[in-house]
């Protein structure tokens, strides 16, 4: 079993981490074929998410598990479930899109990496490869203007606070409640960004994220005076 694979079963199945034997395979098309033999889960592929995804259908179709965000969130099972023949599923759709700009501000413009991780498990676990992707933008936006020559204040007046920021990418408001520790508290979220570059999230997603929203600060006109606009 690869690190990626070991990770996730340690952090999701740690009793039975050593029960499931992973094999993957070139495909056009993402599915997943599950076979049980011998007290071992045998998981066919065509990659992680689709893999993973794969699990959960099992521990659903086979063991009654039902994850969710507000109730149960953790797996507790006493035995992995034997069956005959085998559990098959193609996914017919290329792209799973998931979250928007309101779902951000909501629920997770708090989280850590470690929260963070659990969400990303529970995209796999749901066959999502297309996530929302703009934790950190406050980071690039802020350093961006700290370069065209704005002040740290001027920079920080822009950008909205943590449970704004989603609606000033949809260009509904700008510098609403910025925090006071701009470094504190958008380079945390920045750290977390970059964690979320790694694993599965980098290598198994098409991230999206929106072009530039055709806002501007209001004194960049004075920043950058021969500039048309």
């Amino acid at each position: 079993m690869d690190k990626t694979a070991a990770e996730f079963m340690q952090r999701n199945l740690p009793d039975f981490k050593d029960s499931f034997i992973f094999e993957f395979e070139k495909s056009d098309r993402d599915f997943f074929r599950i076979t049980a033999q011998n007290g071992k889960i045998h998981v066919n592929a065509n990659n992680y998410v689709s893999a993973f995804h794969g699990i959960y259908c099992y521990l659903k179709e086979f063991c009654n598990i039902q994850l969710s965000w507000c109730a149960n969130q953790e797996i507790h099972i006493n035995s992995l479930v034997m069956f005959d023949g085998e559990f098959y599923k193609e996914i017919e759709q290329k792209y799973r899109v998931y979250m928007n700009y309101c779902t951000l501000d909501y629920s997770m413009c708090w989280w850590d990496f470690n929260r963070w991780e659990k969400e990303i498990d529970f995209m796999a676990m749901n066959g999502i490869n297309m996530p929302l992707a703009v934790v950190g933008t406050e980071a690039v936006w802020y350093e961006t203007l700290l370069q065209f020559g704005f002040t740290k204040k001027e920079a920080l007046r822009f950008i909205s606070g943590p449970a704004f920021w989603a609606w000033q990418l949809m260009t509904n408001i700008d510098g609403y409640l910025p925090p006071r520790k701009m470094k504190n508290t958008y380079m945390s979220v920045w750290n977390s960004a970059e964690e979320l570059r790694n694993g599965i999230w980098n290598s198994e997603c098409t991230r999206y994220s929106r072009d530039f929203p055709d806002m501007f600060p209001r004194c960049l006109r004075r920043n950058i005076p021969k500039r048309k606009y």
